[in-house]
């Protein structure tokens, strides 16, 4: 936008009014930002047009399936969808890990009995869940922060700050997930909410992943979005279409 204010202010200027490659230019940038505008329209729209079911097909896949599933398909987005799944499986199994933490004899959990998990539906991570491992004490910890400050501090090496400044920064994004989405996970919470209070039950299914969560939030903001940005593309491309015309006049 700056550059296509300074190219415009140069065209109407005396030394270079009616300049052909000024104006050339000027039209270049409009249309760069033109397709720009509409790649970050479609972007939220489509937030807004992913049916429910595909999330939850999507996280009920492997990568190994959705390989299968793509093979002999020329969708542009199937790479993206394929190495995505990779990522998320990632991020839930780091989630896992610490859940598998949480309520154990490192961590007994101040919780008064195990009847809100041993009720809950199972899913099919967590349906062989079994409190034969776990410790719950009056004086136990409520949330990951706790069990964190129990488990003591990280190694000190050369890297430990750079270490504790990337755990902190993954900590806190959790948490902003879990305060204001009250999901966990992508595709799959664990077993205990890590920044909730310990005590409201399991986190696990994909009713508690971050997912569906996240996309049924925005979801009426990504359409008013898409709009904005639609007709922002429509005036944008109108003032490109009138400016190669007056082009061709002169």
């Amino acid at each position: 936008m700056l550059i296509m204010g300074a190219t415009g202010a140069m065209c109407c200027g005396k030394k270079y009014k009616g300049n052909f490659i000024c104006v050339l230019i000027f039209l270049i940038f409009q249309a760069c930002l033109v397709v720009a505008t509409f790649v970050l329209a479609v972007l939220p729209f489509g937030v807004y047009m992913t049916p429910p079911e595909n999330l939850e097909w999507f996280c009920n896949s492997t990568q190994e399936e959705l390989t299968t599933f793509f093979t002999g398909k020329d969708d542009w987005y199937k790479d993206l969808v394929i190495e995505g799944r990779a990522y998320v499986t990632d991020v839930d199994t780091s989630l896992a890990a610490r859940s598998a933490i949480m309520c154990t004899s490192v961590c007994p959990c101040a919780v008064e009995n195990w009847d809100l998990w041993t009720t809950a539906a199972a899913t099919d991570a967590n349906e062989d869940f079994t409190t034969t491992d776990l410790e719950m004490s009056a004086t136990g910890v409520s949330d990951w922060a706790a069990c964190e400050t129990l488990l003591g501090e990280i190694a000190d090496d050369t890297d430990a700050a750079h270490i504790e400044a990337a755990k902190n920064y993954y900590n806190s994004l959790l948490e902003v997930l879990e305060d204001d989405f009250q999901c966990q996970g992508i595709c799959e919470g664990s077993a205990f909410w890590l920044y909730g209070d310990v005590a409201t039950g399991p986190a696990w299914g994909f009713e508690n992943a971050c997912l569906p969560k996240m996309q049924e939030s925005f979801k009426s903001k990504s359409l008013g979005a898409s709009i904005v940005l639609f007709i922002t593309v429509l005036i944008d491309l109108m003032l490109f279409i009138c400016m190669i015309g007056n082009c061709k006049k002169d």
